[in-house]
């Protein structure tokens, strides 16, 4: 008797010894998922740092774009009045999205400053070329006459009438271009447009 229960007693032990044995090695399991987990937690918490970090800088560049354009924007806008009309039609859009930009649903600022890059090329090109253009002049009696005019860049026009009678020059203000009449300058704008 003494001796089977010596044997249930080994028994006993040895089921013990490999339940410990098999708890130490869930432990281990355990203490190797905690420290993998700890590790992936700490390399989560590197990766939102650095997001911050860009997503602050983005926020400073962002800010130094509108600073940019809320400052320059007034300059190239004062040139609206100075746009003649052949160039008109091309860049009263890019003017309205240059202003939309802090609107509710306004311009995105890459729009905004597309628009004003835009704005700037189509009036530097204008401003080194010659552009005739055709349209009617409202003259001071209300009458409507057509008339071709050479645009000399940004800075003066020359017009006349198709039928040679009327002629004179433009000049761009701050409230619009200025038209002049000077009609004893036909023949010579009929020559430069032949």
């Amino acid at each position: 008797a003494l001796a089977d229960e010596h044997n249930a007693w080994e028994a006993k032990r040895q089921l013990l010894d490999d339940l410990l044995d098999l708890k130490a090695e869930e432990v281990a399991a355990l203490r190797a998922s905690i420290a993998t987990i700890t590790e992936n937690a700490t390399q989560a918490d590197k990766a939102r740092s650095e997001l911050v970090m860009q997503r602050d800088a983005l926020e400073t560049h962002r800010s130094t774009v509108v600073e940019f354009l809320e400052g320059i924007t007034p300059s190239i806008r004062a040139f609206q009045s100075w746009v003649p009309e052949p160039l008109r039609a091309q860049l009263d859009p890019l003017f309205k999205k240059m202003a939309a930009v802090d609107a509710p649903v306004g311009t995105s600022l890459a729009e905004a400053m597309q628009a004003m890059v835009a704005v700037l090329q189509a009036l530097n090109q204008f401003d080194q070329s010659v552009t005739v253009h055709s349209s009617l002049r409202s003259l001071e009696g209300g009458q409507q006459v057509e008339v071709e005019t050479v645009y000399l860049g940004l800075g003066i026009a020359y017009y006349r009438s198709l039928s040679g009678q009327l002629a004179g020059y433009g000049q761009p203000t701050e409230s619009g271009w200025n038209w002049t009449v000077q009609s004893e300058l036909a023949p010579a704008i009929a020559d430069a447009l032949a």
